[in-house]
């Protein structure tokens, strides 16, 4: 199965220009435009929920009450974005602790999850029924990779292909 890696960090500037890219399109970590010129592969994170027009990508993480608010707004979040776009590019990032209530909030929805491990576990075939697709596994943390970003092995060739991958 081929794979290829993505990076999402808060400090753009430490990844070269050909690295795929999650970014942070809201919130605290907001990447600026000129930041996001420069890497021509990407896919865009929405952080606070509402933001399914821009972004493929739903990060479901925080507080509780972020976690709650985000997981409740997932459905609604997958069929606006699948609305939306001509491909089924709904994504949601959480860790594994959280899929659970994610699969629950989600049944019988079509979208793309990017499982966070951030253990070096990056080695999953698919995901534990009862949904979803696996992207992505995020496993590598900063301080295992030495610079200021996370790792992602991106697992489908599809999801990396309608988010600009090449190669």
């Amino acid at each position: 199965m081929p794979s290829w890696v993505g990076f999402d960090t808060t400090t753009p500037q430490v990844l070269p220009s050909a690295a795929f890219v999650m970014a942070y399109y809201n919130g605290a970590y907001a990447w600026p435009a000129a930041q996001l010129a420069r890497f021509p592969a990407h896919a865009m994170i929405d952080v606070l929920g509402h933001a399914w027009s821009a972004c493929s990508i739903l990060q479901i993480d925080g507080t509780a009450a972020d976690v709650a608010r985000l997981t409740a707004a997932a459905p609604g979040w997958i069929r606006a974005r699948n609305t939306h776009v001509a491909a089924d590019t709904a994504t949601i990032y959480c860790n594994r602790s959280q899929l659970p209530a994610v699969q629950q909030a989600c049944h019988g929805l079509s979208y793309w999850v990017w499982l966070a491990t951030l253990d070096g576990t990056v080695c999953l075939d698919a995901l534990p029924s009862p949904g979803g697709q696996l992207a992505a596994v995020q496993g590598w943390t900063a301080s295992m990779l030495g610079f200021h970003a996370d790792a992602s092995c991106i697992l489908s060739e599809s999801w990396y292909r309608m988010h600009g991958g090449k190669g």
